[in-house]
């Protein structure tokens, strides 16, 4: 069947097909230009998952009339649910990660990270070959710390989220970490965005349910 639109499809900086980040530049601010550069010269349908759920609300704010709607699949702002006991779960639990990948320790974090918001398998059982680009590039989380958690580009600034006009949905897994809902209910706390939920799915549901979420995305 003949799609009504041709997707494009981008790798954040670090991951699939994408360049390397170089450490240097502030990584949301290069991203960001990354995505800008590939995106449609019509306003286009952009969905973000994760990290790229952030930035893309991130470029929604700042580049409006590129956007026509805006589909965002759990997206980590975590500054959002700031004040929340879960979000000082979150911290709690981010605090050993940090900890570990300070003393120079990549592996454990990425084990934590992985089965907190990975799709459930065991750390254990991966291939060979997939532990280590997850471990090669588990500086990147660590990285987005003052875009997701200090809110450095000021997604939460005053008026900005209740001016956004792009229809916008919130898509969240009922089994999904409990931060991201307390994510999603402060920014539908102050925006005209929409919720779905889908029954079952956990923060990578782009591999458990991906039927459902094209469904959600249609």
């Amino acid at each position: 069947m003949a799609l009504a639109e041709r997707p494009v499809l981008v790798d954040l900086l670090g991951h699939g097909r994408a360049g390397d980040w170089d450490g240097q530049a502030d990584y949301s601010d290069v991203a960001l230009a990354a995505l800008l550069a590939v995106l449609p010269d019509e306003p286009c349908h952009l969905i973000g998952h994760s990290l790229g759920g952030a930035l893309s609300l991130r470029l929604a704010l700042e580049h409006p009339d590129r956007i026509a709607r805006l589909s965002l699949i759990e997206p980590v702002l975590f500054a959002a649910a700031a004040g929340t006991q879960a979000h000082r779960d979150h911290l709690t639990f981010f605090a050993p990660f940090q900890e570990a990948f300070e003393a120079g320790d990549r592996e454990t974090p990425t084990r934590q990270f992985t089965a907190h918001w990975g799709s459930g398998e065991n750390w254990d059982k991966l291939p060979a070959p997939q532990r280590a680009y997850l471990t090669d590039r588990i500086h990147i989380i660590p990285a987005t710390g003052a875009f997701l958690e200090q809110d450095r580009s000021q997604l939460l600034g005053a008026g900005r989220l209740e001016a956004l006009a792009i229809p916008t949905t919130l898509i969240r897994g009922s089994a999904s970490p409990a931060i991201v809902g307390a994510i999603h209910c402060g920014l539908l706390g102050r925006s005209s965005m929409t919720e779905l939920l889908i029954d079952g799915a956990a923060h990578m549901m782009s591999v458990t349910h991906p039927a459902e979420l094209a469904a959600a995305l249609a």
